[in-house]
């Protein structure tokens, strides 16, 4: 068992019986367990991530069935092609989303930090044209194209 797993089991025996006894086998087996499942997962977030940085830019146009338009800032902007009226777009990010209408640029839902809004509505406001040409696309069923990222 390598350093930093006896150092948490270590600390769960200090814990559960508050003199640093060591630990039974059954606490010493779920640390391990623990220990390695972290190992493994940051050994397949390493994988899929150079998995994904050498997919071919128009392969990852089109993540999981959502139309990618743009990228920029850890922000992602889509445009579902079965989305109802009135036209809009969708941005994602890892703190939350948000939907803003293309004709009029009002947030008809968020839950974006204020950073990240600004950025979308900056964005938005310089590619509406393209956005509204993106939305006919998407009901056409054509396909949609790329818009220049905030830079």
């Amino acid at each position: 068992m390598g350093r930093t797993a006896q150092r948490l089991v270590d600390e769960a025996a200090l814990h559960l019986n508050g003199e640093g006894a060591r630990a039974s086998s059954t606490v010493e087996d779920h640390v391990h367990s623990l220990v390695v499942r972290d190992l493994r997962s940051r050994e397949l977030g390493e994988r899929n991530a150079s998995l994904a940085s050498s997919v071919p830019a128009a392969a990852g146009a089109r993540m999981c069935g959502v139309p990618t338009i743009s990228r920029f800032f850890g922000i992602v902007i889509a445009m579902y092609f079965d989305d109802h009226g009135p036209a809009h777009f969708h941005a994602r990010h890892a703190e939350g989303g948000a939907k803003v209408r293309i004709d009029t640029l009002e947030v008809i839902e968020s839950s974006l930090g204020r950073r990240q809004l600004r950025f979308v509505l900056a964005w938005a406001e310089l590619h509406q044209d393209e956005l509204s040409e993106n939305w006919r696309r998407a009901r056409a069923g054509e396909t949609l194209q790329q818009v220049e990222p905030l830079r």
